[in-house]
């Protein structure tokens, strides 16, 4: 079986180290992996989904309008089983904005489109993440929405 996943995000989200964690934990568990970055895309207009949009900076610049519902659109028409979280609301209840990235990750998780589990993502960033940040983001990663 073979996974393709993208992750878009706006930069200071940890974009990066959910990629990282995802690539790390499939490697864990004999899942082969190729992995890549590409890095500054909401800086050069590229797509971002989230239900509470943040407004790329190009976009703020030219003082265009970005409310993300065109995106979402999109999405909900080209995926067939769509999810969206509301990832303010989530951070609200984590403590933390900086939690984005593990409530997606665990939402994603939950779905099951991914070959592995909540605790084995855990254990692969307990090796990852330092350790003042461990708890934030086991519970970002195990929150429920």
């Amino acid at each position: 079986m073979q996974n393709n996943i993208l992750i878009c995000g706006v930069g200071g989200q940890g974009i990066v180290l959910t990629s990282k964690l995802i690539a790390a934990t499939a490697m864990a568990k004999d899942i082969p992996v190729m992995s890549a970055e590409t890095i500054g895309m909401a800086q050069k207009g590229g797509s971002v989904v989230n239900t509470h949009p943040i407004m790329p900076v190009t976009a703020s610049l030219k003082g265009s309008s970005y409310n993300g519902s065109e995106m979402l659109d999109y999405l909900a028409q080209k995926v067939g089983d769509l999810k969206t979280v509301d990832g303010e609301s989530a951070c609200v209840t984590v403590g933390s904005p900086r939690a984005l990235n593990m409530v997606m990750l665990g939402q994603a998780v939950r779905t099951g489109v991914l070959p592995f589990g909540i605790d084995d993502v855990e254990d692969t960033m307990k090796k990852t993440v330092k350790p003042q940040f461990i708890e934030m983001n086991s519970k970002a990663l195990r929150l429920e929405i």
